[in-house]
């Protein structure tokens, strides 16, 4: 199916050596996939390459990359309206990283913004995360 140029299967193929699946596990090819699937503007895949920054699998830690690649998900989510499933994991990552001020000057209420965003998809951790911020 990837050869067809279909973006959900490279980035299926990408979670499948990210987590293991039928392969060895192997992050570098895991971006690989996530990359091409990305260039086909594949919002999951964004997301996935964001969280690769956040964490620093198989690229070097980069909080602001992680940004860059999470605004990219989302502004492909709400332009297709599609990644509904995933919106609210990537408006709790952006909340985060705001409220934490990684990869960017800390700005709570920004962030705040994002968690509440998250909380209207029904987000679990965002609700926490709100009454944190609230104590």
């Amino acid at each position: 199916m990837a050869d067809l140029g279909y973006k959900e299967a490279f980035c299926r193929i990408g979670d499948y050596y990210y987590n293991g699946l039928g392969v060895d596990t192997s992050y570098d090819e895991a971006l690989k996939w996530y990359m091409d699937a990305a260039i086909m503007n594949d919002a999951f895949a964004m997301f996935k390459i964001g969280k690769m920054y956040e964490q620093g699998i198989a690229v070097n830690q980069d909080y602001s990359e992680a940004i860059r690649w999470y605004n990219k998900s989302l502004d492909e989510c709400n332009k297709h309206k599609n990644g509904l499933e995933f919106q609210p994991d990537v408006l709790f990552s952006l909340g985060r990283l705001y409220v934490v001020g990684l990869g960017v000057d800390q700005d709570i209420e920004k962030g705040l913004g994002y968690y509440m965003n998250a909380e209207s998809f029904g987000y679990g951790k965002a609700y926490i995360e709100i009454g944190c911020l609230y104590e």
